[in-house]
């Protein structure tokens, strides 16, 4: 139930994807500061790239927006869903984190649910940070809700922190987060992840863990 990076423009070094837990895309309405969300515009490759280890060149998949596009508000950082066909009920769609350049999407790391239902209250997907590539990027920890979250928070090496996160433009129960990694430093793990309803009210957990690709 975890994800599994992709190969990307400028981000040498991983390997492409499988499906395998999270889920998010878009978002209609936003927390944390993030920027508001653009509808899913464009849908393109990036630019080949050969794989470590492997002669000629490799095209990553592009990118399949299903519903907006969501800004995570630093970098080039973006998010969407991703429908996914595996052969298990109650699982239609993944979390991809990409970047966007102008109306190009990149997906990076993607993340989906692999057993039971992907819309069952709580936490899916939790998705750690990674550094990946030659260009060691920083992904963002990320992943998402199902359920009223109006605060998300995780424990860091400095305390309590709080994710971004919006709400999924395909179904409104649905809730992406994230975290910065710039706030909370690279290969972020969020421990302790929390949801809260707006009246304080703690939710059910899910399946809180973080993993990595």
């Amino acid at each position: 139930m975890r994800a599994t990076p992709l190969l990307i423009a400028g981000a040498a070094a991983v390997c492409v994807a499988t499906a395998v837990t999270g889920a998010v895309a878009a978002s209609a309405a936003e927390k944390g500061g993030a920027p508001a969300p653009v509808p899913a515009a464009a849908r393109s490759a990036a630019p080949p790239s050969a794989p470590p280890g492997q002669p000629g060149e490799y095209e990553p998949p592009a990118a399949d927006p299903k519903g907006d596009v969501i800004d995570a508000g630093f970098g080039d950082w973006a998010f969407w869903a991703e429908p996914v066909d595996i052969d298990q009920p109650g699982i239609t769609f993944g979390i991809m984190a990409g970047t966007r350049k102008g109306s190009a999407l990149t997906p990076v790391v993607m993340a989906n649910e692999t057993d039971g239902d992907d819309t069952a209250p709580g936490f899916h997907a939790v998705q750690g940070g990674m550094v990946v590539g030659d260009d060691n990027a920083a992904t963002p920890a990320f992943g998402y809700y199902a359920g009223p979250a109006a605060t998300i928070t995780a424990r860091g090496k400095g305390g309590t922190v709080t994710a971004k996160q919006a709400v999924w433009s395909e179904d409104s129960t649905v809730v992406v987060f994230w975290f910065d990694p710039a706030e909370v430093g690279r290969n972020f793990m969020p421990k302790d992840l929390t949801a809260f309803d707006a009246a304080g009210a703690k939710l059910p957990t899910g399946d809180n863990a973080p993993g990595v690709g």
